[in-house]
């Protein structure tokens, strides 16, 4: 089954996250801040990424507007794990704010209070064909 690495610094995001994909049969793991992401992708090579744009950079820093959007970039540019799709998670979904996700070079969008959780798990299952989900 896939390992989808959760990006959030949110406890309540994070326990609704692990119940859905448990439900699921997916594996996880979770990283809360931007530095503790980019060095769980690189350990455990994920088949997939649920990307927080808004939290610290660092373990006990404080939120950031842009550690998401930095960390997909980081991502995308290492030949390493440029493969890895990332679906940004973000309560901001303006028109405006997407464009930024994209452009930082995420695979997909899913807004967040999460409300639709099949909308949720189709867009996870998309982003994972093609992806080595052994």
């Amino acid at each position: 089954m896939a390992n989808i690495l959760i990006v959030e610094d949110d406890d309540t995001n994070v326990k609704l996250l692990q119940r859905l994909l448990t439900m699921k049969g997916y594996q996880f793991s979770v990283a809360t801040n931007q530095k503790e992401a980019v060095e769980a992708v690189r350990q455990e090579m994920p088949d997939l990424i649920l990307m927080d744009i808004q939290m610290p950079e660092e373990p006990g820093g404080k939120v950031s507007a842009t550690a998401g959007i930095e960390a997909i970039r980081e991502l995308k540019s290492d030949q390493q794990t440029s493969s890895v799709p990332i679906i940004a998670t973000s309560a901001h979904d303006l028109p405006e704010q997407r464009n930024r996700f994209k452009e930082a070079g995420c695979d997909d969008i899913q807004s967040k209070p999460y409300t639709d959780f099949n909308e949720l798990l189709e867009t996870i299952e998309r982003n994972l064909k093609g992806t080595s989900a052994s």
